[in-house]
């Protein structure tokens, strides 16, 4: 589904990635490890056209995503649930999921069903949310596009235990459902049963890739590359 090769990228003449390859298959979900300041982010961007990259590829479905905006990006298909949420805050929980919903499969109905105290706090501003109700909202907000690939960057940072956890269940009932996922975060834990397969970045490159089999069996691995 997605396939990047040889991605480059810096911020003025500071270079970030340096020939980045990875792939998210059809209904797989994978993951993008590292430590901080590693890239994650910036592939992230790239992506979702945030950040024209200064080389290399990036396609979803065959078709080249470098050069198009990021609404393109999401009509292509790419729903981005982004690190610090931005959701909409003087807006309502159910102005957030509408705001750029497209048809498919996922309502209104079936994020409230994902997450059922949205529907609870529907008419509750973004401001008046807490954190872990911002969250559920910026994954809802992501389904509502109906993506193709959900992409989620450090989704579970900040959050309290039970929160993430519920977080957690939903991943796992949408890779359950077929949905194609990409999911940037440090719960090694939380991850290893979820993932298909994980990319380790070191200094924008790719360090490692693998199963999750293969990474749970390499301490030596997690040590080095994600301190754990």
């Amino acid at each position: 589904m997605l396939e990047v090769e040889g991605l480059t990228a810096a911020y003025g003449p500071s270079r970030v990635l340096f020939g980045l390859d990875f792939s998210v298959g059809t209904g797989e979900v994978a993951t993008l490890l590292g430590r901080n300041g590693m890239g994650k982010t910036t592939t992230v961007r790239c992506l979702m056209g945030l950040l024209r990259p200064s080389g290399g590829s990036i396609r979803f479905e065959g078709a080249e995503l470098i050069g198009c905006p990021p609404h393109r990006a999401a009509q292509a298909g790419l729903g981005l649930v982004p690190e610090g949420r931005q959701i909409f805050p003087n807006l309502s929980v159910e102005e957030n999921l509408i705001a750029t919903a497209r048809p498919g499969p996922w309502s209104l109905e079936g994020v409230r069903r994902l997450f059922p105290v949205l529907a609870e706090r529907r008419n509750a501003l973004g401001t008046q949310l807490s954190g872990g109700e911002q969250q559920m909202l910026a994954i809802g907000r992501a389904l509502m596009i109906n993506p193709k690939l959900l992409i989620l960057d450090e989704a579970t940072e900040g959050l309290a235990p039970l929160v993430r956890a519920e977080i957690w269940r939903v991943l796992g009932e949408l890779k359950a459902s077929g949905q194609a996922i990409l999911v940037i975060d440090k719960n090694l834990d939380a991850l290893l049963p979820l993932a298909d397969r994980h990319t380790v970045i070191e200094k924008g490159q790719v360090a490692w890739s693998g199963s999750s089999a293969e990474l749970a069996a390499d301490r030596r691995l997690q040590e080095r590359y994600l301190g754990v």
